[in-house]
């Protein structure tokens, strides 16, 4: 879905290279590093490394690729839902998050309300619970100035068709009257004080499902990046996930649905009119005809089956007699040197032996990479793997 925006936003280096990996698991590292929370050199070994993972992210983040994805995904969800691609109403909120140690002070803040020290980051959702636009400010910045700027991006991105906007009580006038000059008319929902305990409010607990939705993502919980922009760019991706799943899961049929269309594929025989015992007319006769045909027909599947049967022995003799295809190699450089240090030798070879051949210096990280190499090739049938730890060629 997102391949064409990547492939016109890809960068090249000065020299003119393209880079080594693979973009789709460039994404792939990054919705993973997103959804698990762990450090970058942590990534896994069959994912791209942490230098060209972040090196995309931060490109894409400054040249707001993130943004295109996510618009084009929000798109595509709404017309899936047989909506408009622009909105006509929109939720405005914001939440308090805690900060990392690392994390510089001018960036954060203690948010007195709510009684944390971190960040102040606020959403705009539709009613589908989408995400239009994200602003990450220090958490002592009160609600009015995240609201005039959520309000700013709806305009920009929603192309003017954003005509309400439902926000909290801690939004004040001031962002009732940027929104009157924005053309948005920005209504403040009260609580209703004869409520008691937690009363959900219409439309506009949209946004806090999308909190919700957006806790499951690890680097969501606690924010983790040094600058704000990368923190507004981990939403964009952790949507991305979110609306990517939306758009490939397969639709649930409404309940009965499948029962319907089974009595439409196969209707039941009409019933004898008049008391029971009595048939009418004409109705073994039409019994037998539908017999007749039913045996015609499941003579033909049996005669289509056995020649099938024909088909495929014959094709499997043909595959036989083909000369065996060499599995393709993974995209990386040290696959041919390892597969060189095999054939210049008779018996099997470790992880550490196919190091010092490879030139790598016998530190942990790299016995365990190519550890991890070495099994990759047992499993593309290249290598076998007799005793735990023993390499070989596979004859």
């Amino acid at each position: 879905m997102i391949e064409p925006v990547i492939t016109a936003c890809r960068h090249r280096s000065v020299s003119g290279h393209q880079g080594a990996y693979a973009m789709r698991e460039i994404v792939n590292a990054i919705l993973y590093q997103g959804r698990t929370g762990c450090q970058w050199a942590y990534l896994p070994h069959d994912l791209s490394p942490k230098s060209a993972t972040y090196y995309y992210f931060a490109a894409w983040r400054d040249d707001g690729t993130d943004q295109v994805i996510r618009e084009l995904l929000r798109c595509q969800v709404r017309e899936r839902a047989r909506r408009l691609e622009d909105p006509t109403l929109v939720v405005l909120a914001t939440q308090s998050v805690h900060v990392a140690a690392g994390v510089p002070a001018a960036t954060s803040g203690h948010d007195p309300a709510k009684r944390v020290p971190g960040r102040k980051r606020g959403l705009t959702v539709d009613v589908l619970g989408l995400v239009i636009a994200v602003v990450v400010l220090a958490a002592n910045t009160h609600d009015n100035a995240a609201g005039i700027i959520l309000l700013d991006q709806v305009a920009e991105h929603a192309r003017g068709t954003v005509r309400k906007a439902l926000v909290d009580q801690g939004f004040k006038n001031q962002v009732v009257e940027h929104g009157v000059g924005l053309g948005i008319d920005v209504e403040i929902v009260a609580r209703n004080p004869q409520q008691v305990g937690f009363v959900p409010q219409p439309k506009r607990w949209r946004v806090e499902q999308t909190y919700g939705i957006l806790i499951l993502h690890r680097r969501l919980v606690r924010d983790y990046e040094h600058r704000p922009s990368s923190s507004a760019s981990r939403v964009y991706w952790a949507m991305t996930h979110v609306m990517t799943r939306r758009l490939t899961q397969a639709r649930t049929p409404p309940p009965g649905a499948r029962r319907r269309r089974r009595q439409r594929e196969h209707p039941a025989p009409a019933r004898c009119p008049g008391p029971p015992g009595r048939r009418r007319p004409g109705l073994a006769d039409d019994l037998h005809t539908q017999i007749d045909d039913l045996q015609t027909r499941l003579r033909e599947a049996e005669t289509y089956l056995e020649h099938l049967t024909i088909t495929r022995k014959t094709v499997t003799g043909l595959a036989d007699r083909l000369p065996a295809v060499a599995p393709d190699l993974p995209e990386h450089p040290d696959y041919p040197r390892i597969l060189a240090a095999f054939n210049h030798t008779t018996g099997p070879l470790r992880a550490k032996d196919v190091c010092e051949a490879l030139g790598h210096e016998l530190l942990p990280k790299n016995v365990e990479g190519t550890r991890a190499k070495l099994k990759r090739l047992v499993k593309l049938g290249i290598l076998t793997e007799a005793d735990t730890g023993n390499f070989a060629r596979k004859q």
